[in-house]
């Protein structure tokens, strides 16, 4: 997807997580996440397969459905959360021996205190 083609792009937010696991250290990790609202009759690909696993254009509420186990099982947690909030939010995601414990979504802080100027979200390409 060519995001220059997209009508709006934003911030969406940070999606993280902890996993702990009685054998291991504890391990954290995270992703940013934009969100691009595409013209209805954008050309989209084909399903491809990539080094994280097979990536394909899916209904949303495919894509949502919590008992879905081609989903990672926090997507149908933050996703609809996401598609909701205009100010970006961190999706934070706890496991426990492989299995999602706990889901919790809050503000982050105001970006524009901490780097001096405001930042723009959702403005137009």
């Amino acid at each position: 997807m060519d995001v220059s083609q997209a009508q709006e792009l934003r911030f969406a937010g940070l999606v993280t997580w902890t996993i702990l696991d009685a054998n291991a250290p504890p391990v954290s990790g995270g992703m940013y996440t934009f969100l691009a609202h595409l013209d209805p009759d954008a050309q989209i690909w084909p399903d491809r397969i990539t080094p994280e696993g097979l990536l394909s254009w899916k209904k949303l509420s495919w894509v949502c459905d919590r008992s879905n186990p081609a989903v990672v099982d926090n997507i149908p947690h933050f996703l609809p959360l996401m598609l909701t909030q205009f100010t970006p939010q961190e999706y934070c995601c706890s496991y426990q021996d492989g299995v999602l414990r706990a889901f919790d979504a809050r503000a982050l802080p105001d970006l524009s205190q901490i780097i001096g100027f405001p930042l723009t979200i959702g403005r137009k390409l």
